[in-house]
């Protein structure tokens, strides 16, 4: 969390330049290398790592406590940090998932006020070209600047290229609730457990949901909710003989405790 208004513990630059630039290495005035803030809260969530990214938190850890930086950390996806053992883990990853939905907030003040500062409301269009695009990261940069805040960094200000394929899958809670709504209600679900396991039925068969539940477009608790209230209104109402429904909805909810636990 970067608080744009008060004073805090830590007041210091955050320096971008090993990233690159929209410039192709070569700074200029323009170039948006380092960044200052006031930096008050980390927030990261829990995952399972390989002894990589333990030695990377474990430094993250060291530098916060360092500067006095609170890292708060959150478990979003039912992983359990150091188990000694895997007996009791489902349970517990059932039992998260069991609590509600947290609302959504009523506010977002400070994030607003950020963007407004930075005059950043809308990413850069697609339909630029990269030259354009670079010198439009430079304009906004200029702004930010010139509004006495921090710039945000784009694609383009990292010398990435933007992704331009029209066939790729578009982000946002909203595609994630069309996806999720098709895979139940719409009975995309129906053989699931043999659709998962072919290229030609599985983008069909498939719920789709991966992307959205690794960028936190979607919580796992909305999906595993979504599933058990279907399984509860198959259960109660009428048999279907020979139907597999039920088991595709077990099978799906098998793979999400899984992608949990490795």
């Amino acid at each position: 969390i970067f608080e744009t208004l008060n004073p805090t513990p830590f007041h210091g630059k955050v320096d971008c330049s090993h990233l690159g630039s929209s410039t192709n290495g070569h700074e200029t005035d323009d170039t948006p290398s380092r960044c200052e803030y006031n930096l008050k809260c980390i927030m990261a969530h829990w995952e399972t790592g390989n002894r990589v990214a333990l030695e990377r938190t474990k430094r993250v850890e060291s530098w916060a406590a360092k500067h006095r930086v609170t890292i708060k950390w959150f478990n979003h996806t039912g992983v359990f940090r150091e188990l000694k053992t895997r007996d009791g883990w489902a349970a517990k990853w059932k039992r998260l998932m069991e609590r509600p939905c947290l609302p959504p907030p009523s506010s977002l003040q400070n994030l607003c006020l950020c963007l407004n500062q930075t005059s950043m409301k809308t990413p850069p269009s697609t339909t630029t070209t990269r030259e354009a695009s670079a010198s439009e990261s430079n304009s906004r940069s200029r702004r930010a600047s010139s509004a006495g805040a921090p710039a945000f960094l784009w694609e383009e200000d990292l010398g990435i290229d933007r992704d331009r394929k029209p066939e790729a899958m578009g982000g946002g809670e909203s595609r994630a609730q069309e996806l999720l709504r098709t895979f139940t209600e719409g009975k995309r679900s129906v053989g699931y457990g043999k659709n998962v396991s072919s290229p030609n039925t599985a983008w069909e068969g498939c719920s789709r949901l991966s992307p959205y539940l690794t960028w936190g477009h979607i919580s796992l608790k909305t999906v595993y909710k979504a599933i058990k209230l279907l399984r509860m209104r198959l259960s109660a109402g009428p048999k279907v003989k020979g139907s597999t429904w039920p088991r595709d909805l077990v099978a799906f909810e098998a793979r999400l405790r899984w992608r949990s636990h490795f």
